[in-house]
């Protein structure tokens, strides 16, 4: 699926969700990359972990890997998002030969209307930073996962002084791993929760 399947999702209609606790947000992942599955696997506690410090649930759902829908996909993949869902997709950056990288993936925020839901991480680059910072592939992995997430629930492509959205991560950073390096702050917090319950509300 590439941006023309995004298109499509993009004119998905919001809908009003059937069952969701107060706080919580569930995330369909479309795995374009082919990012491997005990990669994932390992990538998404530090998602799920990240989010319950700061009070919300997280849900997953597999849609897509590679080229082509996951056998079995849940028909929610299918069906209208929900104002508490956000798609998060894997997809190669293609990174040039010696051209330098900062960012691992973005999010589009402040959208027209309904809410942001649209966050991308590039696989290729995560493991090309985890390479060369002697870091696990996979707890880099949930942490761009988080951070690109964490922007579409705080609306804002703006980034923190410290914390986990702060804009640039040094390797020393990286190995160090201070909890509150990779932790939301209190202000932010508050901004995801509020976020969360209005989702689950509208």
């Amino acid at each position: 699926m590439g941006w023309k399947g995004v298109g499509v999702l993009a004119a998905i209609l919001w809908t009003v969700p059937a069952a969701s606790t107060a706080q919580s947000v569930t995330i369909r992942t479309y795995n374009n990359y082919g990012v491997a599955t005990d990669d994932l696997a390992a990538a998404r506690p530090y998602v799920d972990a990240v989010f319950a410090h700061a009070g919300i649930e997280v849900s997953w759902i597999d849609c897509w890997y590679g080229d082509k829908e996951v056998a079995g996909a849940s028909a929610r993949c299918r069906q209208p998002l929900q104002a508490h869902e956000v798609i998060l997709r894997l997809q190669a950056a293609h990174p040039q030969p010696g051209k330098r990288y900062v960012s691992m993936g973005f999010a589009l925020v402040n959208i027209a209307e309904g809410v942001p839901f649209l966050a991308t991480v590039f696989p290729d680059l995560v493991r090309s930073v985890s390479r060369d910072a002697h870091l696990d592939f996979g707890l880099l992995l949930g942490r761009a996962m988080a951070h690109e997430i964490g922007h579409l629930l705080l609306d804002t492509n703006r980034h923190a002084d410290r914390g986990l959205m702060r804009a640039g991560w040094s390797h020393v950073e990286l190995r160090q791993n201070v909890e509150t390096d990779w932790a939301f702050g209190a202000d932010e917090i508050a901004v995801i929760r509020a976020a969360a319950v209005r989702r689950n509300g509208l």
